[in-house]
């Protein structure tokens, strides 16, 4: 870790903490940031570097940065956004933490906009959304006006909001949750700070995994309307080639969104200096080069180490990853862990010796062990069952996507007339064919890997919830699941017809209507005694969920 640069002003409200991993090729934010409607004085640029570059185009707005720093992390590791987060938040001085993109527009009003937030307000975690422009022209970036990028190839403008605000069903794909979060650094630091969890490496997560743990601890989640960062495109804008962690098929991490599910607040790996921090030390900034980065990481963060580790997981799927596993919360509390089924998540405590499943150890490692010593044939071979149907579906998908596309293109030809054939040659011969194959390709593979990580998403729901069904305790009152999986209802019905779960009633919400309808219903008082949601629901229908104040003791699995 060296500083290029540290300057501390002398009472700053505001700390920008700016991130880049030898990527960008522009850090046009910070020509932005000159012409605040605040005074200067009121804010901090603090610019992390993950690798060693001291990029030229970064020189050029040199004077805008207070602190300037790179970790110098080997090449050979895969960034990790959290630790920079962390660096960020030791060394700011400012109230307000903001983590924001450095190669976004803001208006004149943007610092100022997020300070009136946090005049008057106490426990919330404030985020901004982004205008997105996929026009290809305004690359290398040519400081378009605002409008300009509000206009042709804005492809979320909805009538001056971004279709994510507009958007009360699913905020959580819709809104950029990446683009500017904005937080007390007291509140960050008393939750640990930034989880740096193996599974946050490169492209996947970001500040929102911080957002769920907040909203966990009684904080509101707050999007302002009138106030939004603006981005043009460049390479790589989606994190495409760049390695990403596990998630739900969309991009949204699906270790934060366990987090939030699961209702933990601390972080699965905390940074030795925020832990420091957070018990009341004072720290130097050599104290923070100290403490900051686990030399640990040098090695479990290398390239070729992470390959290893995903092959190893590939061929051993029953290895504990997160806070979750086979279905069940792992608890730690007071250096021992503690395993609860998702369906006693309404009890704080750890379980006690009359559950069904009551185990308990000094490690996650051997806690994981131990499920697996008692986790039972008839569970095994169900999660064989929808790993089979998981493949089929990926190979259904493989095969029908290409089919799909050759008969839409027929369709269109004959659609358009005799002379389709020809118009439509000539408007592919203008593309080489290498660059026409190059972009199905991509395309394609994206699809896959969405796809993928979808089905792997589902998966853990499906098995985690009839394992807990299976373990659940004798006499317990029929809960009523939700999901919108067809293969979900005729599974969990035919385990339910031979008497191997429990009785529960299994209800399929077909779409939007259908979920809107059932929770209209609950509201007139026909409330079942547990109110099981799939997980699919939950993240798809966030805002929706979130909407219905008469839900009450919903479980998630």
């Amino acid at each position: 870790m060296r500083f290029l640069k540290r300057r501390v002003r002398k009472a700053p409200r505001l700390s920008l903490i700016l991130l880049d991993w030898s990527v960008r090729e522009s850090f046009h934010l910070l020509h932005y940031l000159r012409h605040q409607s605040v005074d200067r004085d009121q804010f901090e640029v603090i610019f992390i570097e993950y690798y060693s570059r001291t990029a030229e185009t970064l020189k050029e707005f040199a004077n805008e940065l207070d602190a300037w720093v790179l970790l110098e992390m080997p090449e050979t590791c895969i960034y990790h956004k959290h630790l920079m987060y962390n660096c960020g938040l030791a060394l700011a001085h400012g109230e307000v933490v903001v983590l924001c993109d450095s190669d976004a527009m803001v208006m004149d009003s943007f610092i100022e906009t997020i300070l009136a937030h946090f005049k008057d307000r106490e426990q919330i975690v404030l985020h901004l959304d982004q205008f997105r422009n996929t026009r290809r022209d305004l690359y290398p970036f040519k400081y378009p006006s605002f409008d300009e990028v509000l206009r042709d190839g804005c492809i979320n403008n909805a009538d001056g909001k971004t279709a994510g605000i507009v958007d009360q069903i699913d905020p959580l794909h819709s809104r950029n949750y990446g683009a500017c979060m904005c937080a007390r650094r007291a509140d960050l630091i008393a939750i640990g700070g930034a989880d740096e969890h193996i599974d946050y490496l490169g492209h996947i997560c970001g500040p929102y995994e911080m957002t769920f743990r907040l909203l966990n601890k009684g904080f509101k989640e707050v999007w302002d309307e009138t106030e939004y960062l603006y981005h043009t495109w460049h390479p790589g804008q989606a994190g495409v080639d760049n390695y990403q962690g596990p998630h739900d098929g969309r991009q949204m991490s699906r270790t934060a969104l366990e987090a939030l599910i699961t209702g933990r607040i601390y972080p699965l790996v905390e940074n030795e200096t925020m832990l420091l921090i957070r018990n009341g030390k004072r720290l130097s900034a050599v104290s923070i080069e100290e403490h900051l980065i686990d030399k640990r990481y040098l090695t479990a963060w290398e390239r070729s180490m992470i390959a290893a580790q995903q092959k190893n997981l590939s061929a051993n799927r029953a290895q504990a990853t997160t806070d979750i596993y086979r279905g069940f919360r792992i608890i730690e509390d007071h250096g021992t862990f503690y395993v609860r089924p998702l369906l006693e998540m309404g009890s704080t405590q750890p379980a006690d010796d009359s559950s069904n499943l009551a185990l308990k150890s000094s490690s996650v490692e051997e806690v994981v062990q131990k499920i697996d010593e008692v986790y039972p044939t008839l569970l095994r071979f169900s999660e064989q069952v929808n790993r089979l149907y998981s493949r089929v579906s990926l190979l259904t998908w493989a095969m029908a996507v290409p089919l799909i596309g050759l008969v839409k293109m027929v369709f269109m030809r004959m659609g358009e007339g005799e002379n389709a054939g020809e118009r439509i040659a000539n408007r592919v011969s203008s593309v080489p064919w290498r660059s026409r194959m190059r972009r199905l390709w991509e395309k394609y593979r994206v699809g896959w890997l969405a796809n993928k990580h979808y089905r792997a998403f589902m998966d853990r729901w499906v098995n985690g919830l009839i394992a807990n069904l299976y373990f659940a305790e004798p006499g317990m009152r029929p809960p009523t699941i939700l999901t919108t999986s067809l293969y979900a209802q005729i599974y969990l019905k035919g385990l339910l017809l031979v008497r191997l779960l429990p009785p529960v009633e299994v209800r399929r919400l077909k779409n939007r209507a259908k979920i809107q309808q059932y929770f209209d219903l609950l509201a007139c008082g026909d409330y079942p005694q547990t109110l099981i949601v799939a997980r699919n629901i939950y993240t798809n229908y966030y805002g929706l969920i979130k909407a219905c104040d008469h839900l009450k003791q919903v479980l998630v699995l």
